[in-house]
């Protein structure tokens, strides 16, 4: 996954001037996490749970998404993380960017479970809540908004949406 740096000798004799030039930068590698859904503005913002849809991206209803909800598969597989299990290297850049219309987040937790909205947690079957609530309210991303992971230690990283909490990746920190 790690680029490999080389140094290319380009050397122009003036004289007795050799140039030197490093053919690459290097640099550690920026992995792209995009945190999706397909929320129909209008019928997400006709219920008060707290926060509206910024965008609209999509035709899956409030009540659509509610019946979704089981304890098998978790339900609306449109609501999700590009990677969900994937490794890095140490030193590289995990950038997160928020294409749906909700608010979501990639919060890194000791184990997955419920999230910060017992709503959304007791149709899952998620009675353990694992986010940080209302602490981690500070890694929400609004639409639009990126956000870099960076310093990981070599080892496994578990992170879910703290409202979605069927958003899950497993990231697995490699040494270089």
């Amino acid at each position: 996954m790690k680029k490999i740096y080389a140094v290319g000798l380009a050397a122009a004799m003036l004289g007795s001037i050799v140039i030197v030039s490093p053919v690459l930068a290097g640099g550690p590698d920026v992995i792209e996490v995009r945190l999706e859904d397909r929320c129909d503005k209008p019928t997400f913002n006709a219920v008060d749970i707290g926060c509206d849809p910024l965008t609209d991206r999509g035709t899956d209803t409030f009540e659509e998404v509610l019946a979704e909800l089981n304890p098998v598969d978790f339900g609306p597989d449109h609501w999700r993380f590009s990677r969900t299990d994937f490794s890095i290297e140490q030193g590289d850049i995990i950038r997160t960017n928020n294409i749906g219309g909700e608010p979501h987040s990639f919060t890194e937790v000791p184990a997955f479970g419920g999230g910060c909205v017992p709503e959304l947690n007791d149709p899952l079957g998620l009675t353990v809540v694992t986010a940080t609530c209302p602490d981690d309210f500070g890694t929400l991303q609004f639409p639009g908004q990126t956000t870099d992971i960076t310093g990981l230690s070599v080892g496994e990283h578990k992170f879910m949406c703290i409202i979605h909490p069927w958003m899950r990746a497993t990231v697995e920190v490699e040494s270089d």
